[in-house]
């Protein structure tokens, strides 16, 4: 619970301060659009934020062991290795996680007046919480809490886009878009008191589909496949001159998928 507490904090900051700036940044874009450049136009244009469900399945190894031989026949030492896979559901209200993603994208190469093929560069932040449920180790040692991952990336992505997106007119409803990319991105993953932190670049795909009514929505799907480690650690607690634990945990998701609602907001400025 004091690891879930302090995720959400953290999680809370970084949302408070991505809003702010977020939010400042526009305004003052908004306020000084007729002094801005072409490619500052464009970028603001084409700019988005969303909100996001992460959705991810994690496979956990523990090894936890118990050294009791100080107690005597009152405390018999303990030596269990437990293995689970845990889901979040893709389920709003049922799913414990949020996120949040702005970003713009940037004409590549223009195919027609309503497509064209862009470089979409983004920042994310996402906090999912997933219920494991109760683990025995044994008949006296259980554990029960939620794995919890806090994770922040920089995709990069090369995609096909057609509609008011590509031409920025308000006329063209229908916005579409598909691509692949990569994601440099930091992962921390928290699991009955044992953590890690670590870097991976990622591949991904992704697909957009929406439409402009007096504002431009759409819904966003990513798919993040192959698995990342979330926790590869050896923890060890010593209580007293009686009792040593020892826990050797490795965690790792076996692919997610991030399903987002997206706002273009900068249609205001389209044609």
């Amino acid at each position: 619970m004091k690891h879930l507490l302090i995720n959400r904090a953290v999680l809370i900051t970084v949302l408070l301060c991505f809003f702010c700036l977020t939010g400042y940044g526009q305004r003052y874009h908004y306020r000084s659009y007729n002094s801005m450049h072409g490619s500052e136009k464009m970028m603001l244009k084409r700019s988005y934020f969303g909100f996001s469900l992460p959705v991810y399945k994690v496979d956990i190894t523990e090894n936890f062991f118990v050294d009791r031989s100080g107690l005597g026949k009152s405390g018999p030492s303990v030596d269990e290795r437990f293995h689970t896979v845990a889901k979040s559901p893709f389920v709003p209200g049922l799913n414990k996680s949020i996120g949040m993603i702005g970003g713009s994208s940037f004409n590549i190469a223009k195919l027609s007046e309503t497509s064209m093929i862009a470089l979409d560069v983004a920042s994310y932040v996402e906090l999912t919480t997933i219920d494991v449920g109760v683990v025995k180790f044994s008949a006296v040692d259980s554990n029960k809490d939620d794995f919890v991952i806090l994770n922040f990336g920089v995709p990069l992505t090369l995609m096909y886009k057609s509609g008011g997106e590509a031409s920025l007119n308000t006329d063209n409803k229908l916005l579409f878009s598909i691509g692949a990319g990569i994601v440099p991105a930091v992962y921390g993953g928290t699991y009955g008191g044992v953590d890690g932190v670590y870097f991976k670049m990622r591949p991904y795909l992704v697909s957009e589909i929406g439409f402009v009514a007096g504002v431009g929505m759409k819904l966003r799907l990513a798919y993040f496949p192959g698995s990342t480690v979330l926790i590869d650690r050896t923890g060890r607690d010593i209580v007293g001159r009686d009792e040593t634990t020892v826990i050797k945990m490795k965690a790792f998701s076996t692919g997610n998928t991030v399903l987002s609602l997206v706002f273009m907001i900068g249609v205001g400025h389209w044609d």
